[in-house]
């Protein structure tokens, strides 16, 4: 302990170091000025000697010369042994999944074979995982271009590999290296490779600004078939191809997928099983156990759409800039409307050549066009915030003959997402365009309703959709591509086959100051005509206002709920009376609840939707139907009606009571139809749904089978568990809908029918 120095005798003699290290600097820069003021002194006086001392001075100059460049011969030395780039090479299409200890002793053995291993040696190597990449470093540089050619020609037996046009091919971000050949090139760690490096400044400090916004996107213009791929991507094949593309995807992609989550939930519980002896062995479920088929869920043939194309009745347009091609300026931007094939950077372009888009609406976009030619008011630019119009929302309803508009725009006063604090008083000049906005609002309106829009010839008309047909009766008699499109009740009232006149009924605009995109809820602004627009679907008429949720193919949504009504009507029994209580969740405007109740499949229907508009609009319908008494909605949020309901409120949170008030009748039986978003059934939900036993049948209707149905669909036919009590369910009916033709995009009904105890435990076993 006496040998060992304390702390403050290290800082002493720290101290005293430093202190003799200045004195000895002083001490040399002293003896340094002395020399100087000597040398100037000597060159002052005039000597006999003055050519020698001359001749003395270059001397030393050269030598100081020599000595210069022999630092930096020895300080370039030192940089090229700190830099290693010279010495590595970079090998591509690497398997991914391999280490960097499996790629080098690969690259080794295949230098053994050839007798290379003395000459090309490698020391070390680096590899990311999941990369197909690898970085090695070799022993000497000159090892580095027999190392490349080796490579690139040798372990590719013989031939030579175009190291430009596989790196460029390697450059997407989606990239198969399977079965491709080594490529190696010259590593570029000591370059300034503005893709691996942040951006530095002038002094070598790192850019503050991390996340950097790219100022110039350069973007190929697309061709109208180029376009197609982008927003109908099946549209080359035949409709008898997409329906078996489609099936497959659907086998591949949610039933294979929703077989698997059971299994794997099972495999779980007998880990479990066999760590804890005290609980119950749980044999698999029959019908996931079948050795009948392989799929134990079996998918019917999908069922057609009626009509092909130009079947949307709702587009969404974006404001922006396209590129028009002129001789003085090849790529002039032109304030347009239309679709985004290339991402919210990428220029607009106009609807006209996707099939699934009516004409009308191409034709409406064409004015709006026209409209922004002469404007002075900018579209939107989603980079710097700046301008004002941003969407285009179009609703078309053949049947009835009616158009609404929905136009989205940011504030005409400051550029969107600016507050007044932040925003300077020459932005807020040159983005003020209140003084205008009101004149080109009216000029706007004028144009859209001064126009009359000639529909399709309706003498063509394919036959509308049979209720009564099966899907085998369908699938011979799929619509041809030559077959021209129209609607069921298109005719004229004196029944001749002539086209018909439209115009614009309803206009709305819709003010929003965010970043993103307005929330259906969000408040609208009525300018023109009448309040939304109505529209003919199977028995029921529907009002749509703008922010209401609406299947965009009505033809194809009578199909769709065709399927539900009659998976609801074999629930009731031809000899009984019809005692069935339909819980439809996430109703939304309560179309398929009062499908139901029109087709006399359901004697009560109770509705529950998150969205208060929606349940109003669904209140709405009703009273269009028939289904309700002339009285308002009560304070509660809850509709008056006789034989339907609709609660305002989240699904988890009032279907527990809700059922309880409505158990009253022993007899009636409860069937629940669920039709959530994309993002699929809250856990709550599925809870409530799996404890209440009485629902002894779950329809589920999927916008996203391929997603959210299949983890839905693994906690409703899971074994009861702690957090998911209650009989599970089982699948009995798969059912796909061809919604969206020309587009990868299907929905599928299924049905899930309440397991009996003697399914789920079997009958020797007794539950707790």
């Amino acid at each position: 302990t006496k040998k060992m120095p304390t702390t403050d005798s290290v800082k002493t003699k720290e101290n005293l170091d430093i202190k003799v290290k200045h004195e000895e600097d002083m001490d040399t820069a002293m003896e340094t000025k002395m020399k100087v003021k000597v040398e100037e002194a000597s060159e002052n006086v005039p000597t006999n000697d003055s050519a020698k001392t001359e001749e003395n001075v270059m001397v030393k100059r050269e030598e100081n010369i020599d000595t210069t460049i022999d630092n930096k011969e020895v300080e370039d030395g030192r940089n090229k042994s700190l830099n290693l780039s010279h010495l590595k090479v970079m090998i591509h299409n690497v398997n991914k999944y391999w280490n960097a200890a499996k790629v080098e002793k690969m690259l080794n053995s295949a230098l053994c074979e050839h007798g290379k291993a003395e000459q090309l040696k490698i020391i070390k190597s680096k590899k990311p995982p999941t990369k197909t990449w690898i970085k090695v470093q070799l022993e000497k540089e000159e090892m580095v271009k027999p190392f490349i050619d080796f490579v690139n020609v040798d372990m590719n037996g013989g031939e030579h590999v175009d190291i430009e046009k596989v790196l460029k091919r390697n450059s997407g971000r989606r990239r198969n290296t399977k079965n491709q050949p080594l490529v190696a090139c010259v590593a570029n760690d000591g370059e300034k490779d503005e893709n691996l490096k942040r951006d530095r400044g002038e002094n070598g400090e790192e850019n503050s600004n991390k996340r950097s916004k790219t100022t110039s996107h350069v973007f190929d213009k697309l061709t109208e078939d180029e376009i197609r791929d982008k927003m109908t991507p099946l549209w080359k094949m035949t409709y008898e191809e997409q329906l078996q593309h489609k099936w497959r995807e659907m086998i591949k992609k949610s039933i294979h997928k929703i077989t698997s989550e059971v299994n794997r939930i099972f495999k779980v519980r007998e880990k479990e099983i066999r760590r804890n002896k005290n609980m119950k062995k749980l044999e698999k479920f029959e019908w996931l156990s079948s050795a009948k088929t392989k799929m134990p869920i079996r998918l019917e043939p999908i069922l057609p759409s009626p009509y092909t194309t130009q079947y949307r009745n709702k587009v969404e347009l974006t404001f922006g800039y396209a590129f028009e091609e002129k001789d003085d300026d090849p790529k002039r931007s032109v304030p347009t409307v239309g679709f985004t094939p290339q991402g919210w950077k990428g220029p607009v372009y106009k609807p006209h050549c996707c099939q699934n888009v009516p004409k009308v609406i191409s034709l409406l976009s064409d004015v709006v066009n026209n409209f922004l030619k002469d404007s002075p008011i900018p579209p939107y630019n989603s980079f710097q915030h700046l301008g004002v119009w941003r969407t285009l929302t179009i609703r078309f309803s053949k049947r009835t003959e009616q158009i609404m508009l929905i136009v989205v725009h940011a504030p005409p006063a400051s550029q969107a997402g600016s507050t007044d604090q932040n925003t300077s008083e020459n932005q807020v000049s040159s983005n003020d365009y209140s003084s205008v906005w009101e004149s080109e609002k009216k000029r706007l309106i004028d144009m859209l309703t001064s126009q009359e829009f000639i529909l399709d010839d309706p003498s063509h008309k394919e036959e509308p959709w049979d209720p009564s047909s099966t899907s085998s009766d369908v699938v011979g008699k799929l619509p041809t591509k030559s077959s021209l499109i129209s609607y069921p009740n298109y005719e004229n009232s004196n029944g001749e086959g002539k086209s018909k006149v439209v115009k614009v009924t309803s206009i709305y605009f819709q003010e929003y100051a965010g970043l993103s995109n307005p929330t259906p809820s969000h408040p609208v602004q009525h300018s023109y005509g009448e309040q939304g627009i109505v529209e003919n679907l199977g028995a029921c008429k529907f009002k749509v206002s703008p922010g209401a949720f609406f299947q965009v193919n009505t033809p194809g949504a009578e199909v769709l709920y065709n399927v539900v009504v009659q998976k609801v009507r074999e629930v009731v029994k031809d000899d009984e009376e019809n005692k069935v209580l339909l819980l439809d969740v996430c109703c939304g405007t309560g179309t398929i609840g009062l499908t139901c109740v029109k087709e006399n499949v359901s004697r009560h229907v109770l509705g529950v939707d998150i969205s208060e508009p929606a349940i109003r609009d669904a209140d709405k319908n009703a009273v269009l139907n028939g289904f309700a008494n002339n009285s308002d909605a009560s304070e509660n949020g809850e509709s008056t009606n006789n034989r339907v309901r609709f609660v305002a409120s989240r699904a988890e949170a009032v279907l527990a009571k809700e059922l309880n008030k409505c158990q009253g009748d022993p007899k009636e039986q409860i069937v629940a139809v669920v039709d959530p978003a994309r993002e699929g059934l809250h856990s709550d939900v599925i809870k409530t749904l799996r404890v209440n036993e009485s629902i002894q049948r779950l329809i589920y209707v999927s916008c996203n089978p391929t997603g959210s149905l299949v983890k839905d669909a693994g906690l409703l036919l899971q074994p009861p568990t702690k957090k998911y009590q209650g009989l599970p369910f089982k699948p009995t009916f798969a059912q796909p809908v061809d919604m969206f033709p020309m587009t990868d995009h299907c929905e599928l009904v299924i049905v899930f029918d309440r397991m009996t105890h003697e399914e789920c435990f079997g009958s020797d076993q007794i539950t707790d």
